[in-house]
């Protein structure tokens, strides 16, 4: 089974910390996105609720409350591809990582649709959610992809043998409403994070098993914060986990292990802050969108969440990309270049150039 072996005995728990530990001290990159290199404002009537890269970095997509979804060339802005078959505004939309035409968008009325960007073509429209779906993540080989919906269920679509469609395979019922969804590395396994519920919720996709995963550090069922989004790292140890608590937690994947916290990212639970572990360097640099402006985070023990904002917790490392608040932040696989758009907005901006990481120690807020 796909779940087992994620959670490790006392003896294995500690050599897997010290082995994190060891794996947090690498040397990162010192550059970052500094500044706006560019500006897409004219592509919707609405504002932008979703926006991302595809996975070849040639094209971005863009989802907005004028109920369509953008296709733009990443490097001269154009319009490529509308999709006009959603009949809400859009809350998501995710590239595929494999085929990086194949995009995949869902809105306020529980629709999702699967796009072929190079020909317009759908290659599969799908009603499972009675309520907004507003989650879309793909598994890392391509093959499946999953939606979760304000309906309390979450959906797992996969490929048709020997076609380019896809079909419904599984769909499974949470307690509570699911409120993030990420694939691991295996392809198969799906975290589900869920409002006022403290666990990590481990899904096989294919058999549907379930393991659940206190978050708490002590193993206790006080729920004192929502994770609102995660992200794996890209050596598929780590979940960073962005609270709906001001504060952004990065987990060792199917433990309860708190390797870091970070703060110093305002949020509430209505505005949650996006974090990203950069594909770039040996270590993981945390990048995070708070209202206006881009915070950055270095794995190493001995570094602090840097802002520019007056209310930061920082040596003024941040910078501010955005004229409101912030809604998306997503990186290029290439480059230290981010996508970032903000709801208040109808543009996408982008941002790149070299912000390097400085010193200080993670804290606790006072």
């Amino acid at each position: 089974m796909a779940l087992e072996g994620l959670a490790p005995s006392e003896g294995e728990m500690s050599e897997k910390r010290e082995a994190e530990e060891e794996l947090l001290r690498l040397e990162g990159i010192d550059s970052h996105p500094k500044q706006e290199t560019g500006c897409v404002s004219t592509l919707h009537s609405g504002n932008l609720i979703a926006c991302r890269f595809n996975s070849d970095n040639t094209l971005i997509a863009t989802g907005s409350a004028d109920r369509t979804v953008k296709v733009s060339d990443a490097q001269t802005r154009a319009e490529k591809l509308t999709v006009s078959s959603h009949a809400a505004p859009i809350l998501s939309v995710a590239w595929s990582p494999t085929d990086p035409h194949i995009l995949v968008s869902s809105d306020m009325n529980g629709s999702v649709l699967v796009t072929d960007a190079h020909s317009g073509a759908q290659l599969g429209q799908f009603k499972d959610h009675h309520k907004y779906a507003h989650r879309a993540a793909w598994s890392p080989n391509g093959r499946s992809f999953a939606t979760c919906g304000h309906d309390r269920k979450v959906s797992v679509y996969t490929r048709e043998e020997g076609g380019e469609g896809f079909v419904l395979a599984r769909q499974r019922e949470m307690v509570t409403l699911p409120e993030a969804i990420c694939f691991l590395d295996d392809g198969v396994t799906l975290v589900v994070s869920c409002r006022d519920d403290n666990y990590f919720h481990y899904l096989d996709t294919g058999d549907g098993t379930e393991m659940k995963v206190n978050m708490n550090a002590l193993g206790d069922d006080h729920v004192s914060f929502t994770v609102l989004d995660m992200v794996l790292s890209p050596n598929g140890k780590m979940l960073l986990a962005s609270t709906d608590r001001s504060r952004l937690i990065l987990f060792v994947v199917g433990t309860c292990h708190q390797l870091r916290n970070y703060y110093g990212a305002v949020n509430d639970q209505l505005v949650p802050n996006k974090g990203l572990l950069s594909p770039l360097g040996e270590a993981d640099i945390l990048h995070v969108a708070r209202p206006k402006d881009l915070l950055l985070g270095h794995s190493h023990p001995k570094s602090r969440m840097q802002t520019s904002g007056a209310q930061g917790r920082g040596e003024g490392c941040g910078r501010k990309l955005r004229r409101s608040n912030a809604h998306n932040l997503f990186f290029r696989q290439d480059a230290p270049r981010v996508v970032v758009n903000s709801y208040m907005c109808k543009d996408a901006a982008l941002g790149c150039g070299g912000l390097g990481v400085g010193q200080g120690a993670n804290r606790d807020p006072p």
